[in-house]
């Protein structure tokens, strides 16, 4: 006897949220600085990295070594997620964003002055960086600009109820 169909993300979709549920998620967007990209190697061995970063909507924009896992891991497969949620140990005040999508490395001056602008008025440290460590501006120098687009937004937050789910279009 078979079992029951797998499920597809698309049967277990949460309902599209409104247009104050959107703006109450970009604006966490705004009020957390880190996010956790995940991406997979070649071989499929998944990878996680914590990283700054900048939103345009509920695109996101960092910036990475590009000779690091993820980096290297974006170059032959551009799909990959990111979740960002604050630090805490009760679970009636989870909120949070997962989001899957596509990132890759910015080129061209336009698209990097721009993220770079957004990135440095976020972080006042960035328009510092000449008296920052030595180190910190050597990195600096080989750093690229990335960017990930969602193609899928999902908007927990515990506190409109356990499990309380909402999902966007990009």
């Amino acid at each position: 006897m078979a079992g029951p169909p797998p499920q597809t993300e698309d049967r277990d979709d949460p309902p599209l949220g409104g247009a104050s549920e959107r703006a109450a998620a970009l604006a966490f967007l705004g009020a957390n600085h880190v996010m956790a990209l995940a991406t997979q190697s070649p071989d499929g061995t998944p990878h996680l990295v914590s990283l700054l970063y900048v939103h345009d909507e509920f695109s996101l924009d960092w910036v990475s070594d590009p000779a690091s896992h993820h980096s290297r891991h974006l170059q032959t497969e551009a799909r990959c997620a990111v979740a960002v949620a604050p630090d805490t140990d009760a679970f009636q005040i989870i909120q949070g964003l997962q989001m899957k999508g596509r990132a890759r490395r910015l080129e061209g001056p336009v698209e990097t002055a721009a993220a770079l602008g957004r990135l440095a008025l976020r972080y006042d440290f960035l328009a510092r960086l000449g008296s920052q460590p030595g180190a910190l501006v050597e990195a600096w120098k080989k750093a690229a600009l990335y960017r990930f687009t969602p193609e899928r937004v999902v908007w927990i937050d515990n506190r409109q109820g356990f499990g309380y789910k909402r999902r966007f279009e990009p």
